[in-house]
């Protein structure tokens, strides 16, 4: 007997596009609280937060393990943005209060803050590539498979739509404090 077997490594899954559901265990749902809480985001960085909605990641699995039944594969799908600068803005009009601080300064609020589920992940949190030196393109191959399957990438728009809703869902499940209960860390 032979097994097919395919693998899905999969990058940061975000929000749904219609609804906003989001996972508030991953890292980068908890890199906002972070931001909400210390009330700072790192001066000047470029980290992407590299999402794929969920509802996205479901069907390019689906498409995918239809398209390639028989064959055992090994598919990663990451995405390539929103940057972490857009997700800021969004909180920012959502009334949280984050400014921009230095390396150090963000590293030591985030270490004050006594929210156990930060702490849990505040050396990762303090130790993020925050300014990469090339755009990330780990998904690109996958993603342009699944579009030649007739599903495409999400776009800006989608991405932007899936932002604003995941805000709205932190919100919604107490996961994000009220805006005018947010910065904790001196």
């Amino acid at each position: 007997h032979q097994l097919t077997v395919h693998i899905f490594r999969l990058g940061t899954i975000s929000a749904s596009i219609t609804n906003g559901y989001s996972n508030t265990s991953d890292m980068t749902q908890l890199l906002l609280l972070a931001c909400v809480l210390s009330g700072s985001v790192v001066r000047g960085n470029r980290f992407q937060l590299e999402w794929l909605p969920v509802d996205w990641c479901t069907k390019a699995i689906l498409r995918l393990t239809e398209h390639h039944a028989g064959k055992s594969e090994v598919f990663q799908l990451s995405g390539s943005g929103p940057p972490l600068s857009t997700a800021i803005e969004l909180l920012t009009e959502a009334n949280y209060q984050i400014e921009r601080a230095e390396l150090q300064d963000f590293q030591r609020q985030v270490k004050n803050l006594e929210d156990e589920r930060v702490l849990r992940v505040a050396h990762l949190l303090c130790n993020l590539e925050w300014f990469p030196t090339g755009a990330s393109t780990g998904g690109d191959v996958a993603q342009k498979l699944v579009a030649g399957l007739g599903l495409q990438p999400p776009t800006a728009a989608e991405m932007g739509k899936a932002t604003k809703l995941g805000i709205q869902f932190l919100k919604q499940v107490g996961f994000l404090p009220e805006a005018s209960k947010t910065t904790q860390a001196a």
